[in-house]
């Protein structure tokens, strides 16, 4: 009889074990998948650069990017605003994304200002838009609200044909608007 007794606690000892064994590791599944997705931290806004232009009247390009900022950095304003929101965007025509945006911008009594200036290449050639950024911020809790959009608006750039360089001009408009 004790014989048959130790087999039966090694059996449930087995059990228990494959039962912690088993939690550990759907514990840790959870842990990878959870660790895999993006988390947006409190006070994050997600904003949306939108617009479009034209240079030489013929040759189109657009944006539309996404982008997430904190209320903190939006609050404190500055040129690490501008880079947060326009650099990396995409520039669909031009098959380009903007290298450079510096300038600057101000949240002060619900008012947003600025200015800004864009710059990306297309096929080596330099493309740059400044404008003066002009709208509204409001806060609902914990997330901001912002809306504004490009006044005062010059493009420019050169094209270098092999022949020489030409300079380029054009229009755009462009808004970013929190989501």
């Amino acid at each position: 009889m004790p014989v048959y007794v130790f087999f039966e606690k090694e059996e449930s000892m087995r059990s228990n074990m494959r039962a912690s064994v088993w939690a550990i590791a759907i514990a840790l599944v959870g842990l990878v998948v959870a660790a895999g997705m993006p988390i947006a931290q409190a006070g994050d806004v997600a904003l949306v650069f939108s617009g479009e232009g034209q240079t030489q009247g013929r040759y189109n390009f657009s944006w539309n990017h996404e982008a997430k900022v904190s209320s903190e950095k939006l609050a404190a304003g500055g040129e690490e605003v501008l880079k947060a929101i326009f650099q990396g965007a995409e520039v669909k025509g031009d098959d380009s994304k903007i290298d450079k945006a510096s300038g600057t911008f101000k949240i002060d009594g619900g008012k947003v200002s600025g200015h800004v200036k864009l710059e990306w290449k297309v096929q080596g050639n330099p493309k740059v838009i400044e404008a003066d950024l002009d709208g509204t911020s409001s806060t609902t809790g914990e997330t901001g609200k912002v809306s504004f959009a490009a006044k005062n608006v010059k493009v420019s750039g050169s094209w270098n044909w092999g022949g020489g360089e030409m300079a380029i001009t054009g229009k755009a408009s462009f808004k970013v608007e929190s989501k």
